[in-house]
């Protein structure tokens, strides 16, 4: 299916919310200086190709994808995919570590998804019963009220823009591989992404205009070319109608055939498939797919449906780790403000299969499904442990909430809990180590490092104003063991491990 683009129109400039992932500045730089690259290629488009890389010191592997300049009409699109990639931090959206270019390519290094698209999933599969879509949908769903949440519509949701994380295992021999309560998704391509304007949007104004998506999922209003982020909702209603059937609710012969049917938004339910399937979930899929785009759910309220709520669709987290998680707060907030910053950086690139327990205990907390935990999400998801602690707790919470947004965001919930077997190897400091060593000699200058905090960490709990200075030029002597007014990797990793 054709998927549309008018490059004539422009994303309107919205205030982005402060992102605390760290990327190195690779400008000028080959990705095999850092990695050993595959021979296998896993994807082939327009844009280029995308290839496996294992990190030379860390042995992390990432997707790699290369993207030649003279292919792309306007760089700015590259760039403005990659700066939206970039604020991204939910659980459920893949990852970017890290971009090169030279003159020639663009490279971005992403979390590698080895189970494949989910369309793949679908025509293996033909249908799903509704357990298993509803693993699937709760996980799309909080990743998109999460991106509505950060002023960020995707604009092309479909079952090929969403990754496995890993290959699924088969119930017994001869069987088909399914879905479990295991099974990880994860939202890809914000080629055609854009910001918009919450606060208008709340007003029930329409301010997006250019007309994109692909046939199949695009919702009524993209086509008349004024609408707002629930077209995203409308995708998802057309993906589940699709999961319970292994059909679209809108089809034809040719795109036009298609975009008649979308415009007249008549949903039936009358494939074999969907008899025995419940009235919740038929009417989450209407109310996804309404016309009148006022009514329409927003991703919150999908999230929050009755359908979505059902015990089986959210893995639980873990009373073990809950009862160390006070532990944990206390050990993170007692670390200097250098440390802080470096975790938030591993915990972003640390392979998510070592952090799969703190992952479930942070959805299991994130009960509005927003991709954030508030202070009271922390008491509720803590309840029995935090008797007569409230004042306590709250001044732990304030040490994570390294942004003072008023919320706890995944890699800071991450970088709080991890365990300090998953972090304190010099093989996980490198990665840290050279976000800081920006002309990458193996040395951290104290320009360098102040230069960093103050672009990217200023609000690692610094005091505002002239004291930034002070306090980050402290920070750095606390480190530079041997006074020299350099760091190099062996003082850093002393650092990491008081």
């Amino acid at each position: 299916m054709t998927r549309l683009q008018d490059s004539s129109a422009r994303s309107p400039q919205i205030e982005q919310k402060k992102t605390l992932a760290f990327l190195p500045d690779n400008k000028g730089r080959h990705p095999e200086e850092m990695y050993d690259l595959g021979n296998k290629v896993l994807g082939v488009g327009s844009f280029g190709s995308v290839k496996t890389g294992t990190n030379k010191k860390s042995k992390q592997v990432v997707a790699l994808k290369s993207v030649e300049k003279k292919s792309c009409k306007d760089l700015s699109v590259l760039q403005n995919e990659i700066d939206i990639n970039k604020a991204m931090d939910h659980p459920n959206i893949a990852r970017l570590y890290e971009t090169f270019e030279d003159s020639q390519f663009i490279y971005i290094a992403m979390e590698l998804c080895t189970g494949g698209e989910m369309f793949d999933l679908i025509i293996d599969q033909c249908h799903f019963n509704e357990a298993h879509a509803s693993i699937l949908m709760n996980q799309i769903f909080r990743a998109v009220h999460y991106m509505h949440t950060h002023s960020i519509v995707h604009r092309d949701l479909k079952p090929e823009n969403f990754l496995i994380r890993e290959k699924l295992k088969a119930a017994g021999r001869g069987k088909k591989p399914e879905i479990d309560q295991n099974t990880q998704v994860k939202v890809i391509d914000f080629g055609i992404a854009t910001r918009f304007d919450i606060a208008a949007s709340q007003r029930g104004e329409k301010n997006l205009k250019t007309k994109a998506g692909t046939a199949y999922y695009l919702a009524p209003e993209v086509l008349q070319g004024k609408y707002n982020e629930k077209c995203d909702v409308w995708s998802c209603g057309v993906i589940l109608y699709i999961l319970l059937c292994g059909s679209p609710p809108f089809s034809g012969d040719t795109d036009d055939d298609i975009f008649k049917a979308v415009n007249k938004g008549k949903i039936a339910f009358d494939y074999e498939e969907f008899e025995g399937v419940s009235k919740e979930v038929k009417d989450l899929i209407l109310n996804c797919c309404l016309k009148d785009v006022g009514k329409r759910l927003s991703a919150q309220q999908a999230v929050n449906s009755k359908w979505m709520k059902q015990p089986a669709t959210t893995r639980q987290g873990s009373p073990d780790l809950n009862s160390n998680l006070i532990a944990k707060f206390k050990t993170f907030g007692s670390s200097n403000r250098f440390q802080k910053a470096a975790r938030h950086i591993i915990a972003h690139h640390l392979n998510e299969d070592t952090l799969r327990a703190l992952q479930d205990q942070f959805s299991s907390m994130d009960t509005d499904g927003d991709g954030e935990l508030t202070l009271a999400e922390l008491k509720a998801g803590c309840t029995g442990i935090l008797e007569g602690k409230g004042e306590e707790i709250a001044q732990l919470f304030d040490t994570i909430d390294s942004d003072h947004s008023g919320s706890i965001s995944y890699s800071e919930f991450l970088a709080a809990t991890m365990d300090s077997k998953q972090f304190m190897k010099r093989e996980v400091y490198w990665e840290a180590f050279r976000v800081f060593d920006l002309d990458q000699n193996g040395r951290i200058t104290a320009k360098e490092f102040e230069q960093i905090m103050k672009n990217d960490g200023a609000d690692y709990n610094l005091p505002a104003g002239v004291g930034n200075a002070k306090e980050i030029a402290g920070m750095f002597k606390e480190a530079d063991v041997d006074g020299d007014g350099e760091i190099d990797f062996t003082e850093f990793c002393a650092m990491m491990d008081k």
